[in-house]
């Protein structure tokens, strides 16, 4: 029996708001989890690149569900005409070319070393400052990505847009205020694990982290969008593509950082044994990983099921249930000042932040309307977005150079006959 729209709704819409808070909730739960580490001393797990290689392994989980769909929509609708999930289709019904599999899971490359950057700088940064700061903090991908969108995709930035970017912009500045005038007990990186006040530098540090990250994550929005709208890629083949090669890379890296010096090195071999010498630790990692995967499944579904706006909202909200979650965890479960986070009185001026932040994000997407300012029709982004799938993007002529050089010297030749 088919499960009714309105029940799905609520299901994706409460698996994305659930797993999305987890996934930083945890994430800021290993960095300050103690085990015995490889000199038989007991510290804190501070593994930004370990964490990473964990949240590639939970996107990677992704390839296997979409592999499932593909057997179970083989064998429910054998013999049948339909739409395969790889099939390259725009939405006027122009079939391309079929791209060979191999294209396809090297067109994930990009945007995957995009990932790893950004989520490598982001957890270095998320060492220093608190979650629901940080969370708040990427907000600032809205305002890059509309930059990236302009310049490079083509795409018409109205009025309304601009002006949802600037109210982000000094929401940003208001949060970031509030963060530095905070005392933050987080242990010091790779250097104690005791819980001392963050400096004033790592605390700054880790806000340009963060905020550097969304220029690499907005490259990497671009990207996909090419993906999806260009080569006509599953969401959910993407970001598992995305977790294979960042895993992969991953891998290589933690090599590479554990001949590093602190800060930006990492003990790799440290991190499996504190991990084999804490089940707990252990858990809380799978449980990370597992949260990534159901986030990213639910995040795509929920669009599918309703809308972009809709996510759109549910991220804003995303924020407020971190930030709730770990004022909860410090007054409720433990006092401990290294789990949850206190309310001070400058959480009042995050508060205002957080505001500004969520009405920048509406008025960006059109949520929020102003008097006088113009609104593209349904009709009008559809036609936007149908020329920007007509047009060749950098993909097909990267991984179809061939076949345009072919078109290319055809056409001089035919244009030479002619003359003759």
């Amino acid at each position: 029996m088919a499960v009714p729209l309105w029940l799905l709704r609520i299901i994706v819409i409460t698996g994305m708001l659930v797993f999305g808070t987890c996934t930083v909730v945890i994430q800021k739960v290993i960095f300050n989890m103690e085990a015995e580490g490889v000199d038989h001393d007991v510290h804190k797990f501070e593994k930004p690149w370990f964490q990473t290689e964990v949240m590639f392994v939970g996107m990677f989980g992704c390839l296997f569900v979409y592999e499932a769909m593909r057997l179970f929509e083989h064998f429910s609708k054998k013999g049948e005409e339909k739409q395969p999930l790889t099939s390259n289709t725009t939405l006027q019904g122009d079939e391309k070319k079929s791209m060979p599999l191999w294209k396809q899971y090297l067109l994930a490359v990009a945007p995957a070393m995009c990932d790893l950057t950004a989520t490598a700088a982001m957890n270095i940064g998320l060492l220093w400052i608190p979650a629901s700061v940080w969370q708040m903090l990427r907000g600032s991908m809205v305002v890059f990505t509309a930059l990236f969108s302009k310049f490079f995709l083509k795409k018409p930035m109205y009025l309304y847009r601009w002006v949802g970017v600037c109210v982000v912009v000094v929401a940003l500045c208001v949060v970031a205020i509030s963060s530095l005038m905070t005392p933050c007990k987080t242990p010091k990186l790779f250097f104690s694990s005791s819980s001392e006040e963050v400096s004033t530098t790592e605390e700054v540090t880790g806000i340009i982290l963060v905020v550097a990250a969304q220029v690499v994550q907005a490259s990497q929005i671009v990207i996909e969008e090419h993906l999806m709208a260009g080569v006509n890629l599953h969401p959910i083949l993407i970001v598992g593509l995305e977790g294979l090669w960042g895993g992969l890379v991953c891998s290589v890296v933690l090599v590479i950082v554990y001949w590093i010096p602190a800060p930006v090195g990492e003990d790799t071999i440290d991190s499996f044994i504190m991990i084999g010498n804490n089940g707990a630790l252990a858990g809380t990692i799978v449980a990370y990983a597992t949260a990534i995967l159901c986030y990213n499944l639910f995040g795509m579904y929920v669009t599918k099921v309703s809308s972009a706006v809709i996510r759109t909202i549910l991220e804003a909200l995303r924020t407020a249930c971190i930030w709730v979650t770990d004022l909860f965890i410090h007054y409720v479960i433990t006092d401990n000042p290294n789990f949850g986070e206190v309310w001070t009185e400058w959480s009042y001026l995050q508060l205002c932040g957080f505001l500004f932040l969520m009405i920048g994000m509406f008025t960006y997407n059109g949520i929020i309307q102003i008097d006088g300012l113009y609104y593209p029709t349904p009709e009008e982004y559809q036609a936007e977005y149908d020329k920007l799938k007509a047009e060749p993007n950098i993909f097909e002529k990267i991984f179809c150079a061939s076949k345009y050089k072919k078109q290319k010297k055809h056409h001089h030749h035919h244009h030479d006959d002619g003359q003759n």
